[in-house]
């Protein structure tokens, strides 16, 4: 029995199996399993795709910079924690030692903090620039419906590189010296499509060593045959 399975069991039956009980939302134990579902290790993949967002303003202070990097690198952790909350099944099988599936923490309190964080960040980044509220709203829509996607082989790899790529044209759009020139313009698109087709290659590159689109694969064949 896997430890996804474990944690529906009852309280007394979590006891007998060695269940941990999960942590309560302000405490410590709680803000370290969190911050290791936020996939401290990827945070740049975000953070220099903002930055580099930035980098193509022609005037962008220090203070901006700071705060929309500090936003762009905390959103790809946050969307990390959404996701995970909806592909748990899968996961026991290829990440089991991840808190949420070990049922360190709770999937409801995952969900909910995931969400105000994404929210806060998608706030700040529209005070800098309003275009950019419906924009956020689309690039969260696309975390919450990752994971369908994910599980499709013609979409999986594809399907997080358009949200970290609108990651770059946001960023662009917060510096408030946007031009409708660059963004059509030749160097603004190729970092686009170097953004968008870097991310498909990690992405295949790190899911064939998880193994995790066999075990994708297999889940889906399997719901098909019920």
């Amino acid at each position: 029995m896997n430890t996804y399975k474990l944690n529906q069991t009852t309280g007394s039956e979590c006891k007998t199996l060695a269940c941990t009980e999960p942590a309560k939302v302000f405490s410590l134990k709680f803000l370290y399993a969190y911050i290791i579902t936020m996939r401290p290790y990827l945070l740049f993949v975000s953070g220099i795709t903002g930055i580099a967002g930035l980098s193509y303003a022609p005037d962008t202070n220090v203070i901006i910079t700071l705060v929309l990097g500090s936003a762009f690198f905390l959103s790809y952790g946050f969307g990390q924690a959404l996701t995970d909350c909806f592909q748990m099944d899968t996961d026991s099988l290829s990440s089991p030692y991840r808190p949420l599936v070990q049922g360190k923490i709770r999937e409801k309190d995952v969900l909910i903090i995931s969400i105000c964080g994404l929210a806060a960040i998608g706030i700040v980044i529209s005070m800098y620039n309003f275009i950019n509220l419906p924009l956020t709203f689309i690039a969260a829509l696309g975390l919450a419906t990752y994971t369908y996607f994910k599980r499709r082989w013609w979409a999986g790899p594809f399907y997080n590189s358009w949200i970290v790529m609108l990651l770059c044209i946001i960023a662009y759009l917060s510096s408030g010296a946007f031009s409708n020139q660059l963004l059509t313009g030749l160097p603004f698109i190729a970092a686009l499509v170097m953004v968008f087709f870097g991310l498909s290659a990690l992405t295949v590159v790190s899911a064939k060593k998880s193994k995790s689109l066999e075990i994708n694969f297999k889940y889906k064949k399997k719901s098909l045959n019920r």
